[in-house]
């Protein structure tokens, strides 16, 4: 009976640490954050963008997954608003993403990602 017990505690606390975490920001373009003095406003994704990172309300940046990636460049070609001119001057191109996934060694390993 103990040994069954232990099981599924065991079970139960892998179950909790396993669930992903959502996570909200502004996802940018990672490959930005090389260049000197990098901001929000020089370093929003564009259709051609490969790699991307969230920064949240604290200014805490999340670097995606090579999957994550791949998901975030597909949302953003796919980008309803994004049909029309998407490189105009003096729009205001802020993306508002929502990523669900799980962190790893500090890149967050992405299984959902929405773009608003």
């Amino acid at each position: 009976m103990r040994r069954v017990l232990i099981l599924t505690t065991f079970i139960g606390l892998f179950a909790v640490l396993g669930r992903a975490e959502t996570y909200t920001g502004n996802l940018i373009d990672a490959s930005c954050l090389d260049k000197p003095n990098p901001t929000l406003a020089t370093c929003q994704p564009t259709s051609q963008s490969t790699t991307f990172a969230l920064v949240d309300n604290s200014r805490k940046i999340y670097k995606l997954d090579e999957k994550g990636n791949g998901k975030a460049a597909a949302a953003i070609k796919n980008r309803a608003d994004r049909s029309a001119d998407p490189n105009a001057a003096g729009k205001a191109d802020v993306v508002i993403a929502k990523i669900t996934g799980t962190m790893n060694d500090g890149i967050v390993t992405v299984e959902t990602i929405e773009i608003r």
